[in-house]
């Protein structure tokens, strides 16, 4: 059934193409722009001008365009986007120069839950009344989420009592000793 409706549309929509493509009447206004430039011009689009056939312009239509969604679906969507997608991926965001817009995301939840009320509630803080909330709930200022970390892995073995005692010995008897020997060697205690 959603096939025969998807091709009755897409007949419909050629149809109307066709005429109005071919009025021999009707000019079209449009914005023609320089290249080169920012500058459009208006004009028209006279049928003299129509030299393409419409069936080159092979106009098609997504069966899933078609289907309608409530509006407590699309704020399903959006809070299982946001949940899934957006928050988890939250830090690597800004290395895509991408930042969620919160306020808009409440105003579109807002609107589609139909609870203009959420617009009320939540409004933006100026950066002073920031700062001064983080300071009476004790919290400091965020730092960056971007942080570098450098571990490093070192390998000593352990000193024993002999090897402790030749390390002492060449040191009084005037031998070079190895500086990782040196930083090794620890009087018992």
């Amino acid at each position: 059934m959603q096939e025969r409706t998807t091709k009755a549309v897409k007949s419909a929509i050629q149809t109307m193409a066709k005429w109005v493509y071919y009025d021999p009447i009707n000019e079209f206004p449009i914005e023609k722009n320089i290249e080169g430039t920012d500058i459009s011009i208006a004009t028209t689009f006279p049928p003299e001008m129509r030299e393409a056939d419409i069936v080159q312009f092979d106009m098609d239509i997504a069966p899933y365009s078609m289907q309608d969604r409530s509006p407590a679906e699309r704020v399903q969507t959006m809070l299982q986007v946001m949940n899934e997608i957006i928050l988890p991926m939250s830090p690597q965001l800004p290395q895509y120069g991408i930042q969620p817009d919160i306020g808009k995301f409440m105003q579109y939840l807002s609107k589609y839950s139909n609870t203009p009320e959420l617009n009320d509630i939540l409004g933006l803080m100026s950066e002073e009344d920031m700062v001064r909330a983080m300071q009476m709930s004790g919290g400091e200022t965020r730092q960056s989420p971007v942080t570098t970390r450098n571990y490093v892995r070192e390998n000593r073995s352990g000193a024993t009592q002999q090897g402790k005692d030749d390390v002492m010995s060449r040191i009084l008897m005037g031998a070079d000793v190895q500086p990782a020997e040196a930083n090794n060697f620890a009087p018992s205690t």
